[in-house]
């Protein structure tokens, strides 16, 4: 899939994104874009392991650069180069 909107209202988005990667081992190569980082995070900042390498935080509003870092990550198997 290409763009898959979810929606968590019974859980943060971060165990939504996470639940739907278990459900799907097929997908190698994603980006998480998404205005906070606290979901995808240990308390500690440390990104979880699913989502290090693959996490982009605008913070306010998509910026070119966060394009051309969510490009990179897809074109680099799906990890932060």
């Amino acid at each position: 899939s290409i763009g898959y909107r979810l929606s968590c209202e019974h859980y943060g988005r971060g165990k939504g994104c996470e639940a739907w990667l278990m459900a799907h081992p097929d997908v190698t190569r994603y980006v998480v874009l998404d205005d906070s980082r606290s979901d995808y995070c240990t308390p500690d900042g440390d990104p979880l392991p699913w989502a290090r390498g693959h996490l982009v935080c605008p913070s306010n509003g998509i910026e070119e650069w966060h394009v051309t870092e969510a490009i990179e990550i897809l074109r680099n198997g799906g990890k932060k180069p």
